[in-house]
C-alpha cells in the first residue's frame, strides 16, 4: 500500500508513516472515483488501476526525481518545499498513470478527456494530500531531523574556525549563550549566508517557512570565554558546545590537544554523567 504514490520515499521521509498510509488509502480511492468511475468504470475496476497506476509511479518518480529533493541546506523552507514537492510529483505521476488509465486492452488510445482528466485529479488531490499529511502540529519529522544534522555539522565545522581568529592577544568574547557568542564572531570565508540560523534548534509548524528561530541548539561552554585561541588550544581537550539532538542523542563539539577539533556524540566526554538526557552535567 505504501508504494500507492509516486513520493513514496520522500513521503516516508518527511511525514508521520500513520498520518502517509491515511492519504495514501484516500489518494488510491480518490483517483479511483475521479477517473475511474468518471470513464464509466465499476469501483473494482478502478481501484485497481488506481493501485496499479501509483505501484508504477512509486518506482519511477521515486527514483528518477526524489535526489533533487533531498537537502543539504541549514535553513529549509519546509512548507514551500513540501507544496513544489507535491505540485512536480503531481504532474509527473499524472502524465505517467495516464497511460495506464488510457490503456485498453493491452493498447494505448490517446484520449484528450481523460488525460486532462488524470491532471486535473492529480492537482486537486495536493490540498487533499496536505490537508491529511499537516493534521498533526509539527508534521515535518524528516526535514526537521535533517536541518539539525546539518546546523551541527555546520557549527562542527565553522565554530572552531571563527574561534581561531582569536589569538595574539584577542580573547573571545564574553558570552552566555551560543547564539549570543555566536552574533560576536566574525564569519570565515566560504560560509553560507544563513549562518546565523545554525544555532538555532528546527522546530516546524504546519506552515513553517526558512529563518524561522527556536531555542539555542547547543550551550556553549562560558568557561572558554575570556580565553584566546592558544590557551585553548594548548590546553586539556574540553567541550565547546553541547547538548540533546531530537533523537536524545548528545552531541558536542571538542577542542583536541593534537589542535584539530572533533565532532562527538559520547556523552561522557561532553561532561555527562552518562547518555541519559535527564542526567545532570559533570
Amino acid at each position: 500500500m505504501a508504494l500507492a504514490n509516486g513520493a513514496m520515499g520522500l513521503g516516508l521521509e518527511i511525514f508521520d508513516i500513520r498520518y502517509w498510509i491515511a492519504y495514501v488509502v484516500v489518494t488510491i480511492v480518490f483517483e479511483a472515483w475521479m477517473i475511474g468511475r468518471w470513464m464509466g468504470k465499476g469501483w473494482t475496476a478502478s481501484l485497481l488501476l488506481s493501485i496499479l497506476a501509483n505501484s508504477i509511479t512509486a518506482f519511477m518518480c521515486t527514483f528518477t526525481l526524489a535526489p533533487v529533493f533531498h537537502s543539504q541546506s541549514i535553513n529549509p523552507d519546509p512548507f514551500a518545499s513540501t507544496l513544489q514537492l507535491f505540485v512536480c510529483f503531481g504532474l509527473c505521476s499524472a502524465i505517467a498513470e495516464s497511460v495506464v488509465w488510457l490503456t485498453n486492452r493491452g493498447t494505448v488510445t490517446f484520449n484528450g478527456r481523460v488525460f486532462l482528466r488524470t491532471i486535473r485529479t492529480h492537482l486537486i488531490g495536493v490540498p487533499v494530500g496536505l490537508a491529511i499529511l499537516l493534521i498533526p502540529p509539527h508534521p515535518y519529522r524528516g526535514p526537521q531531523k535533517l536541518a539539525e544534522f546539518w546546523r551541527w555539522h555546520y557549527l562542527a565545522k565553522y565554530l572552531p574556525r571563527r574561534l581561531g581568529a582569536f589569538d595574539e592577544g584577542r580573547r573571545i568574547p564574553q558570552a552566555q549563550t551560543l547564539p549570543e557568542l555566536w552574533g560576536k564572531l566574525q564569519r570565515v570565508a566560504d560560509e553560507s549566508p544563513d549562518a546565523w540560523i545554525a544555532v538555532y534548534r528546527p522546530s516546524y509548524g504546519r506552515f513553517s517557512r526558512a529563518d524561522e528561530t527556536g531555542q539555542p541548539i547547543a550551550e556553549w561552554n562560558r568557561l572558554l570565554s575570556g580565553k584566546t585561541w592558544s590557551e585553548i588550544r594548548e590546553g586539556p581537550r574540553t567541550w565547546l558546545i553541547r547538548g540533546w539532538d531530537s533523537e536524545g542523542n548528545a552531541m558536542g563539539v571538542l577542542s583536541s590537544d593534537n589542535n584539530m577539533w572533533g565532532y562527538v556524540s559520547d556523552p561522557t566526554k561532553l561532561g555527562y554523567a552518562s547518555s541519559n538526557r535527564d542526567q545532570s552535567p559533570r
